[in-house]
């Protein structure tokens, strides 16, 4: 078996690897769309740093999920957050499907103050299978419907504009209802959390209110009353990742609401993010978005 690791700061890595495999299609830097089920056959075993969401209009698939074997059939989506490793993938003769990788900073851009309800089921609680019936009827199509919004492509920059808000506005409905579809099934399905999921979740709450949310590990440990050595074990036993990791993602999706949404300047987002000047500002941004904060901002 053939393991990989496809990520999307390796996004042009991945783009050449799969440049041959037909219904893939890239939406910015932080999306992607499949919906052939040659990426299936031939993705081998991955870790992706990404969310994937896999809905399945027909057939059925059968999948390793960090070694448990999950079964998921038509009318259910199959959830998968960042770090979880994909393998051995089998699927029906008849298998329709399409799936979305999307990254963390993104999720977070389009859930806003909802993205704990995200981090709640599927780290904590780790739901992975949610049935579709749990989404209205209306929002059991969102998927079909962005995969041919984002397959109809234009030529017309101006009319790429009104698509991009139109894409916006499209994947916040649908991942609101996804979120509305697992806290419905949780309800039914999820016993109360255990003590250091119940720290896991404070620390996201405390990140996820936090008006400066670019502080170190030492200030949230502090806050929930508990070592960071703790909360690093918590973090690490619920989610895979570190304080810092969810640290950055927070601040970033901060960084990038300020610079997409607002007219404030390079200065003043740092003041709000919490960074000493401009000049560390700007750095963090290159490092972490591989680009200036202006630039980032031009691309809207």
């Amino acid at each position: 078996m053939v393991k990989r690791e496809y990520t999307f700061k390796d996004k042009a890595d991945f783009m050449e690897k799969i440049a041959d495999i037909d219904g893939v299609e890239f939406f910015e830097d932080d999306f992607v769309l499949i919906n052939n089920v040659k990426f299936l056959e031939e993705s081998g075993t991955q870790r992706i740093d990404g969310n994937v969401i896999c809905f399945i209009v027909e057939g059925k698939m059968q999948a390793e999920v960090n070694g448990e074997t999950l079964f998921i059939h038509d009318n259910q989506v199959l959830i998968l957050p960042t770090g979880i490793t994909l393998g051995n993938i089998m699927v029906s003769p008849d298998i329709r499907y399409f799936s979305m990788g999307i990254s963390n900073r993104m999720l977070k851009f389009f859930l806003g103050s909802y993205m704990n309800v995200w981090n709640q089921f599927t780290y904590v609680q780790k739901i992975r299978i949610v049935n579709a019936e749990k989404y209205d009827e209306n929002s059991s199509k969102c998927f079909d419907n962005i995969f041919k919004h984002c397959l109809n492509k234009t030529d017309d920059e101006i009319e790429n504009g009104y698509r991009r808000e139109i894409f916006k506005s499209m994947m916040r409905a649908c991942l609101l209802s996804l979120c509305n579809a697992i806290r419905k099934q949780a309800d039914v399905l999820v016993d109360k959390p255990h003590h250091h999921a119940s720290y896991f979740n404070l620390f996201l709450e405390l990140l996820e209110h936090a008006e400066i949310k670019h502080q170190t590990v030492e200030h949230y440990a502090s806050e929930l009353c508990i070592s960071t050595k703790y909360l690093a074990q918590i973090c690490k036993k619920n989610s895979g990742k570190t304080p810092n990791q969810w640290i950055t993602e927070y601040t970033l999706a901060d960084i990038t609401h300020y610079l997409q949404n607002t007219e404030m300047s390079m200065k003043q987002i740092s003041n709000a993010v919490g960074f000493p000047n401009t000049s560390f500002f700007g750095k963090y941004v290159k490092k972490h978005l591989g680009c200036t904060p202006i630039e980032f901002r031009n691309k809207k």
